[in-house]
């Protein structure tokens, strides 16, 4: 697999940890990670960011999504939980993309006219 491959490349130790474990324990290691990424974002990150900004955010797998202006906040909370979980990462951040037009909620219907209206 090429993807792993890269992985190897780029940290060894963490690729060769992960062979090991899915040696005899692959669903294990996926139940585990996958635990561990849940109480990091959502009951950590997630959590003490609601308590500091009201602004919608989003997640996918280990990143949350929020409006431009709470970048600091959301820096801030991830930075605190990297720290409160001794986590041997970095933060990294994406550029604003301003060209992406703006959501439409689930919950509406557009119309031909683009206005929309509740379901």
């Amino acid at each position: 697999m090429e993807l792993f491959k890269t992985f190897q490349v780029s940290f060894p130790r963490y690729a060769d940890t992960v062979l090991k474990i899915k040696e005899d324990l692959h669903f294990a290691m996926t139940k585990f990670l996958q635990w561990h990424e849940t109480q990091i974002i959502f009951g950590g990150m997630v959590r003490e960011f609601m308590t500091k900004s009201k602004s919608p955010f989003f997640t996918v797998h280990d990143s949350v999504y929020s409006a431009n202006t709470e970048k600091q906040i959301l820096k801030d909370v991830l930075t605190k939980k990297i720290i409160d979980y001794d986590l041997p990462t970095r933060v990294r951040e994406e550029e604003c993309l301003i060209t992406t037009p703006p959501p439409i909620n689930v919950g509406m219907k557009v119309n031909n006219n683009y206005q929309s209206t509740l379901i």
